[in-house]
């Protein structure tokens, strides 16, 4: 009888020790899974970010290029400008000149 006591309390306490441990396991199970799911989350808003990211660099190359047009159209006028005021001037020498003929 003594015999299988101790049996019975060897398998009772191997019981419990067998449940601790899938408590323990659950446990660890149910916080694995809460922490898979953050990282989830997190993951989808790092993409979202990341696309509003690729758009404001989309936006920027563009306002880049419209300000490298405009920049260029503001050369370009520049540029003419500056040949007109050059043509005016030699034709101010010119008529200059006629006017000192005249005098």
């Amino acid at each position: 009888k003594k015999v299988a006591a101790t049996r019975d309390q060897d398998l009772i306490r191997y019981e419990k020790s067998q449940t601790a441990q899938v408590q323990q396991i659950t446990t660890l199970s149910i916080e694995l899974n809460a922490k898979i799911s953050l990282l989830e989350n997190l993951t989808c808003e790092m993409e979202g970010l990341n696309y509003q990211l690729e758009k404001k660099e989309n936006e920027a190359c563009q306002r880049q290029n419209e300000l490298s047009k405009q920049c260029a159209a503001f050369n370009s006028v520049r540029s003419q400008l500056t040949k007109k005021e050059v043509s005016l001037q030699l034709s101010q020498k010119c008529v200059e000149q006629l006017e000192f003929k005249l005098h």
